[in-house]
């Protein structure tokens, strides 16, 4: 999906609509939403897109309020931010039965109502004053709505959790439910004169909605969903998308978002509470237009949108005058499908400018088909040193010579095992790890309990490393031969020691462990040590590895902006773009940088990290390798025709040979 999508503009007193958003989409003079938006009957699912005519970022400045304790609520009143709250008796074990108003910004206080319910104002209750001037008060079960004076106009019992209201135009309530039995949200309507509460439907997404609010006339607008800002029309449950949270760089899970009002010039205020610290937020949001810069649009397809990701694009296009880079991300629960039709549409020559192989299923198969650019050369015509950088940024997308993609972060997964079942790990390949899995006495083991590693991910973690499966597939002649004494020993030792119902109170014999930064290493290497696990590593070949988590960008051999698509591969490798990497840089001097200040810094925890512990994260990263890309479609065919044998619907014979017929099928179709 295109956020820089152009439409025409229309005039000015139509930016309220757009400014109601959380995070405004739109700047004085920039693109506005049209007088009517035309709608037809749609599926849940399905959604119209609000076009603009300008793309946006965001720039967030945030600073902690003082509310005080016993808070009943926080929202914008006009121009002031207030906080609902009582206060507690501590001599008679009650609440003194006053609901207070504490502005925020002023630091002041008054009475509001005085003798009310202690059910009305004890900590668990939510308050919420309208623009009329009732008060709403509520928790997961109950609902009151009282006049300005704090009388009781009507009650009601919540079937289900409520988890938030807001007000529509129409001065009705907009009710937020959740069906923890069903793991969906759905919305109610309250209508205040008649006092009676509907059911207008149910949510498609699953635990992803952070806050509701005030919509387009009496719709209500979703400020923050999982997807995106979006207004639905509560008769017909359609949406109309504004906002695509993975084409900017604020993150809207950071907290709950309490209210928010507009400031004038573009930027908009938030009042979010935070749920680790018991803290409330103020964040202040503004919006940067790039209409009138004449960018060149370089698109970015990636199947998930990282943090880290969206940092770097950021921080790219504000240091650029000539290119401007919109990522564009498959939807949740989408990425398997989008990766199948994004690499067909890149194979026939369309697509984004940028693409990285989350985003695809097949990238082997595109890179010996011509689809991505040999990256060699505008490396040799830069100025970049590749000496000065670990082997992950360049080794991913390596293939026959060239260079198909740039990795500017990386992770490493390692494998600790059980030391009591290895003599010597010196020289251990894959024939002696399974030997060692095979002579282990100890009964009722699994391999993993937490990640749940049921005999497929135990055979994957054999298989994924080997480029040519220890032999079992000939590349160069387009055959396979998996009738061999080592496959079958993979198969029974998977199926041994396979997660399965039944077998969570197993040992385990492997610690996983996945590193991303300093912090998680020294952990994770001190709890495996401490379990008594030795690291191992992922077989590979003659020898065992450790395997490095990256993600590889390339660009499109068809794409008309090659340039701009590589100035932002080249600033992904700059100081700049590695400074601020979320997970271990790839540029050594960055990296070094970091492991003296995780020595500083982790050198008062209780179990500190340690030099030796750093050398050997750094061989680590030398040293690792990543999965490999041309064992990709033969071990999904692999994991797809094992099932049938560890769920012993077949033998392991006739697995095989349903294993052989299709791979070599495939290799076959490359010739």
């Amino acid at each position: 999906m295109r956020i820089a999508i152009r439409r025409r503009r229309i005039q000015q007193n139509r930016i309220l609509l757009l400014l109601l958003l959380m995070i405004p989409i739109c700047l004085s003079g920039c693109g506005k939403m049209e007088e009517n938006i035309e709608t037809e009957n749609m599926a849940e699912s399905e959604f119209i897109m609000a076009d603009t005519d300008v793309i946006y970022d965001v720039e967030v400045e945030t600073s902690i309020l003082d509310v005080p304790d016993h808070c009943l609520g926080v929202q914008y009143d006009g121009e002031r931010a207030v906080a609902f709250y009582s206060m507690y008796d501590e001599s008679a074990y009650a609440y003194d039965g006053n609901l207070y108003e504490y502005d925020i910004f002023n630091d002041s206080f008054q009475i509001l109502l005085k003798e009310l319910p202690q059910e009305l104002i004890n900590g668990n209750m939510i308050w919420y004053r309208t623009t009329g001037g009732h008060y709403y008060v509520y928790n997961k079960q109950s609902f009151y709505c009282l006049d300005e004076d704090g009388e009781e106009l009507c009650w009601q019992h919540i079937e289900g959790e409520l988890v938030q209201i807001a007000e529509t135009r129409g001065q009705d309530i907009v009710m937020l439910f959740y069906d923890s039995g069903h793991y969906l949200y759905h919305l109610g309507l309250f209508y205040l004169e008649e006092k009676k509460l509907e059911d207008k439907g149910q949510l498609t997404e699953v635990d992803a909605i952070y806050h509701i609010a005030p919509g387009y006339k009496e719709d209500v607008l979703i400020l923050n969903s999982r997807d995106g800002i979006y207004d639905i029309n509560l008769d017909t449950m359609q949406r109309t998308y504004y906002l695509k949270w993975d084409t900017i760089s604020y993150n809207p899970t950071q907290g709950k978002i309490m209210d928010y009002r507009q400031t004038g010039n573009g930027e908009c205020e938030l009042l979010t509470y935070s749920y680790d610290k018991d803290r409330y937020y103020r964040d202040l949001l503004a919006v940067k237009s790039f209409d009138e810069e004449g960018r060149s649009i370089i698109t970015y397809r990636t199947g998930y949108a990282t943090d880290s990701m969206k940092n770097m694009v950021v921080a790219f296009n504000q240091s650029q005058s000539e290119y401007y880079v919109v990522l564009e991300s498959s939807q949740l629960g989408s990425a398997m499908d989008d990766g199948q039709k994004n690499a067909i549409e890149i194979a026939a020559g369309r697509g984004p400018d940028l693409i990285d192989d989350s985003a695809l299923n097949n990238i082997y198969d595109l890179i010996r088909q011509g689809a991505l650019e040999d990256l060699s050369p505008y490396i040799a015509d830069s100025k970049i040193n590749t000496e000065d950088y670990f082997p992950a940024a360049f080794a991913r997308l390596s293939v026959d010579g060239g260079t198909y993609g740039i990795c500017y972060e990386q992770g490493v997964r390692m494998t600790y095992m059980d030391k009591k079942m290895f003599t010597d790990t010196e020289d251990m390949d894959i024939s002696t790890l399974l030997y060692c899995l095979e002579t282990y006495e100890k009964d009722k083991v699994v391999f993993n309990n937490q990640y749940i590693y049921i005999p497929l991910k135990i055979l994957n973690y054999y298989l994924e490393l080997s480029d040519d499966l220890y032999g079992m597939i000939d590349w160069e002649n387009h055959t396979c031969d998996f009738d061999n004494p080592l496959w079958y020993r993979m198969l029974e030792t998977a199926n041994r020691y396979g997660f399965r119902n039944g077998r969570n109170n197993y040992e385990d014999v492997a610690y996983l462990g996945f590193f991303t930064d300093f912090p998680s290493y020294m952990e994770g290497d001190n709890d495996a040590r401490n379990d008594h696990m030795i690291p191992v590593g992922h077989p590979v070949e003659d020898t065992m590895s450790p395997v490095l988590h990256l993600t590889a960008i390339g660009i499109n051999s068809q794409s008309p902006n090659k340039e701009g698509a590589w100035a932002f591969l080249e600033f992904c490798l700059s100081q700049t773009a590695q400074d601020q990497t979320s997970y271990f840089p790839v540029k050594r001097d960055v990296f070094e940088r970091r492991a003296k200040k995780a020595l500083e810094n982790l050198a008062m925890a209780d179990r500190p990290i340690t030099q030796a512990q750093i050398d050997e994260l750094t061989n680590l990263l030398e040293n690792g390798r990543a999965d490999s890309i041309r064992n990709l479609h033969p071990l999904a065919i692999i994991v797809e025709e094992c099932d049938s044998y560890f769920n012993g619907d077949k033998s392991a014979e006739e697995v095989t040979r349903i294993i052989e017929n299709r791979v070599g099928l495939y290799l076959q179709e490359m010739d």
